[in-house]
């Protein structure tokens, strides 16, 4: 049995759903069964107030973060690297910043 399911995202949201609701632009829809439906009607979505919003993509939670900001561990925790190409965190946690060609790291940022 399939749902169609009106999913509502909003800022360091939740995912809202209801049966058979109308459907206006800022919408998201999706037909899902009784059990996708189930985990997203029961379960919270946020990641942090670094967040933009925050929603789940094939059962799969992620976040949309703040400039500066990145997903790990299901939240928005800050990765700035100046004008670095990309920043991440590694297993540990730790900064690791690519920079741009020219660039080198000095003291977690590119210079």
């Amino acid at each position: 049995m399939r749902f169609g399911c009106r999913c509502i995202v909003e800022r360091d949201c939740c995912i809202t759903c209801a049966l058979g609701a109308d459907v206006s632009s800022n919408e998201i829809v999706q037909n899902m069964n009784e059990t996708e439906f189930d985990f997203y009607n029961k379960t919270e979505c946020h990641c942090g107030e670094n967040s933009y919003w925050c929603y789940f993509r094939n059962g799969t939670k992620e976040c949309d973060c703040h400039s500066g900001y990145i997903q790990y561990n299901g939240m928005c925790t800050e990765c700035d690297c100046g004008n670095a190409f990309s920043c991440r965190l590694d297993i540990n946690g730790e900064k690791e910043c690519d920079c741009n060609y020219g660039l080198k790291v000095f003291n977690g940022t590119c210079l």
